[in-house]
C-alpha cells in the first residue's frame, strides 16, 4: 500500500483566505483493512535553544543556579490545525456502526479534500497537539507545555536557520489501520505561507529618517622647495573652506518596505556652510539586516543575518553644484529603485516563540574637491533605519472595510 498527496495548483505560495485543495491517492496491492483516512492541514513553528548557544555569562550564570537542568530545549507551537476525515463519508458512516473497519480490495482510490487558510493563528487551542505529538527522544528533549501564545496573524514560512528555529506548512494524510501490529501510512505535502498584509495608514507626506552631521579637515598645503632660480617664495594662497555636510536617509512614515516594491528610499546631502566645494559620492552600500529573536522556554538567543541590496564603490559621482548652504542635494534613487528585495526575505511578524524584525543598513561614502580634482580625505558614514517588511499582497478593499477594526 503506498499514499501520496496531489495539491491542486502548485502554487509558489499560499496566502490567507486561499483554498487548498487536492485529492489523496490511495494505491492497494493486496486486501487492506483500514478504519479512517484523515487529512490534517497544520503549521508550527518550532525552536530549539542549546546552552553552549547563550552568552558565556549566562552561561556560567545557568551552570551555578540550576545544576541539572537540561543542556537544550525544545519549544513548539501549532498554530494552525485543521481536521478533515475524507473516509469513510457522511454516508458510509450512517449505515456502518461506530468503530467499524472497511477492507478494500486491490486497486487505486483518490479522495478529494478542501481548506481554508485562516487569518490568526489559534495556538492556545492547538497547544495539547503540540505539546504530546512533539519528543526528540535522543536528545532527551521533550516539548513542554507552552507559558506564552500570542494570537496574532500567521506568521510567514521561514527557513534559513536549520536545527534553531522554523515555522512551516503542509497537508499531512494519515492511513489508519486497526490492527496495532501494522502502522499507519502517512505522507505529507509542504508548501509556503505568506501572508496577506495588515491595513496601511493613509498616505501622507510624513517621513522618518536617520541624519548624521561631518565637518571635512582642510585641505593641507605642502610649501614647495626654492630653487635655484625661484628664490621668492609664492604668495600664500587663501586656504579653502572644507565643507561641513549633513546626511539625510529619509523613508516614509511609518516605515514600511514591501517584497514587491521598489525601495522608498531617499538620500539627501545638504551643505551647512558656505564653501565652494564639490561634494563627491564615492561609496554606497544598502544592506538589509534581519533581527531573530528565538525562545525555547527560558532560554532565548538573538540572530542576524543580511540581504545585501546595493554595494557600488570608486563612484567618483558629484553631487549637485557649488553653492554654499541652504540646498539639499539628492542621491539619484534609479541605483536602488529598480532592486527588489531578495526572495529569501520573510515578512517581519511577531508569534509565540518566535519574532522577526528589520533594519536597514546605509553606509555613504563622501568626499570634497574642485570640479578638476577630489581630494583624498574620505569619510564613511552609516545610517540605521528600524523598518517594517510587508509581504507585498494587499487585501482587496471590501475586506479592509470589514476588517480593519478588528486586524490583532
Amino acid at each position: 500500500m503506498s499514499v501520496t498527496i496531489h495539491l491542486d495548483r502548485q502554487h509558489p505560495h499560499f496566502t490567507n483566505l486561499d483554498f487548498i485543495t487536492g485529492r489523496v491517492v490511495l494505491s492497494i496491492f493486496n486486501n487492506e483493512t483500514i478504519s479512517a483516512i484523515v487529512v490534517k492541514l497544520e503549521g508550527e513553528s518550532s525552536t530549539h535553544v542549546n546552552v553552549a548557544q547563550l552568552p558565556q555569562q549566562e552561561q556560567l550564570a545557568r551552570a551555578f543556579n540550576s545544576r541539572g537542568r537540561r543542556q537544550a530545549e525544545l519549544e513548539v507551537h501549532k498554530l494552525l490545525y485543521k481536521v478533515a476525515t475524507v473516509f469513510p463519508d457522511e454516508n458510509l458512516k450512517r449505515t456502518a456502526s461506530e468503530n467499524s473497519n472497511f477492507t478494500l480490495p486491490p486497486g487505486v482510490y483518490e479522495y478529494p479534500f478542501k481548506f481554508k487558510i485562516p487569518f490568526n493563528n489559534d495556538c492556545v487551542k492547538n497547544s495539547l497537539f503540540a505539546n504530546t505529538n512533539n519528543v526528540v527522544g535522543l536528545l532527551g528533549e521533550i516539548n513542554r507545555p507552552d507559558t506564552r501564545h500570542v494570537r496574532k496573524a500567521l506568521p510567514p514560512s521561514l527557513h534559513g536557520l536549520p536545527g534553531q528555529a522554523e515555522i512551516r506548512y503542509y497537508v499531512k494524510v494519515t492511513v489508519q489501520r486497526p490492527a496495532f501490529y501494522k502502522e499507519n501510512f502517512r505522507a505529507l505535502a509542504g508548501f509556503v505561507f505568506i501572508p496577506i498584509e495588515p491595513p496601511r495608514v493613509p498616505e501622507n507626506r510624513r517621513e522618518s529618517f536617520a541624519r548624521r552631521e561631518h565637518q571635512f579637515a582642510p585641505k593641507i598645503e605642502v610649501p614647495s622647495k626654492l630653487g635655484l632660480f625661484n628664490l621668492k617664495s609664492p604668495a600664500p594662497s587663501t586656504p579653502e573652506v572644507p565643507p561641513s555636510i549633513r546626511l539625510d536617509g529619509r523613508l516614509p512614515d511609518p516605515a514600511i518596505i514591501s517584497c514587491s516594491e521598489p525601495l522608498p528610499l531617499r538620500i539627501l546631502i545638504g551643505k551647512l556652510n558656505e564653501s565652494p566645494s564639490t561634494i563627491y559620492l564615492q561609496l554606497l552600500h544598502i544592506e538589509l539586516v534581519g533581527h531573530t529573536h528565538i525562545r525555547a522556554n527560558e532560554l532565548q538567543i538573538p540572530h542576524a543575518m543580511s540581504w545585501v541590496i546595493l554595494s557600488a564603490s570608486n563612484m567618483k559621482m558629484p553631487l549637485g553644484n557649488r553653492e554654499g548652504s541652504g540646498k539639499d542635494m539628492e542621491i539619484e534613487r534609479k541605483l536602488w529603485s529598480q532592486l527588489p528585495l531578495p526572495k529569501t526575505v520573510a515578512p517581519s511578524f511577531d508569534t509565540c516563540n518566535i519574532t522577526r524584525s528589520y533594519s536597514l543598513d546605509i553606509k555613504v561614502g563622501l568626499s570634497y574637491g574642485s570640479s578638476n580634482k577630489i581630494y583624498p580625505e574620505l569619510t564613511v558614514q552609516p545610517l540605521h533605519m528600524p523598518v517594517k517588511v510587508y509581504s507585498g499582497i494587499r487585501p482587496p478593499p471590501e475586506l479592509l472595510a470589514r476588517m480593519s477594526d478588528q486586524w490583532p
